[in-house]
């Protein structure tokens, strides 16, 4: 059974979309192949790396209480995801502790990319909806950094995200 054109270059912009989020898993399994023109973006590795801790090698998280730089919400946040990961470790593939959470780990940042994505485009949905509904006054992701959504989850994510605009964005 063939694909129509539409799902075909669907799928091929979730795919991509998830490798910048996310990264490549087979990029980073087979690291002497890749070519630097295909280098993996990895942007929720580098989100749960620098604040909250895990290693981007291993996958194993800090001890929560060796994050001292976090605010107490952030603390929360971090004892969340070691939970999550530690969930996730308990039914990950792998033959030692050390390849499971590995794998917890990946399949962590694979399930936010997900989410992330998911939501994107629902927000995407809601703006293409109401414009042809006849309100095009709801811009919550078309603009950019100048979105109403975007504009929103900067009040709400105060002190989570990292950096600047630019890389809040």
């Amino acid at each position: 059974m063939t694909q129509d054109p539409t799902r075909k270059a669907l799928s091929a912009a979730v795919n991509a979309c998830r490798r910048v989020l996310v990264g490549d898993r087979k990029q980073k399994t087979s690291a002497k192949k890749t070519r630097p023109a295909q280098r993996v973006v990895d942007d929720i590795g580098a989100q749960l790396e620098a604040p909250y801790g895990f290693d981007p090698r291993t996958g194993a998280p800090a001890a929560l209480d060796t994050l001292t730089h976090l605010k107490p919400s952030e603390r929360g946040v971090a004892k969340k995801l070691r939970d999550w990961h530690a969930h996730l470790a308990t039914s990950a593939a792998g033959a030692t502790d050390a390849d499971r959470a590995r794998a917890a780990y990946d399949q962590l940042k694979y399930e936010i990319g997900y989410t992330a994505l998911h939501r994107l485009c629902a927000l995407r949905m809601i703006e293409a909806r109401m414009a042809v509904a006849g309100s095009d006054q709801l811009q919550l992701v078309s603009r950019k950094r100048d979105s109403s959504g975007f504009k929103l989850y900067l009040q709400l994510a105060e002190g989570v995200s990292l950096g600047d605009l630019g890389r809040a964005f």
